[in-house]
């Protein structure tokens, strides 16, 4: 709705709209699923590789935050 009023103010004072070209939007997952590219495939990206630190240091069940970031410490993370 706002997009359409912008849109239509722009062409009104001969500015630039932006088009939204068919098959964007298409979420990234899906789009690997399409192209062929597998997850095993894929290295973890950094999010993921720190998630998984944290779940390891959070398994060691720290008794405060401090403990927490003691342990992230210990893995390089703080």
């Amino acid at each position: 709705m706002v997009a359409e009023i912008s849109d239509k103010i722009c062409k009104e004072y001969g500015l630039s709209v932006i088009e939204i070209k068919k098959g964007w939007g298409m979420p990234y997952d899906k789009w690997e699923e399409e192209k062929g590219i597998a997850k095993e495939d894929k290295e973890p990206t950094h999010r993921e590789r720190l998630e998984g630190i944290i779940a390891s240091c959070l398994e060691k069940q720290p008794k405060d935050f401090k403990q927490l970031l003691e342990y992230l410490e210990e893995q390089s993370c703080v």
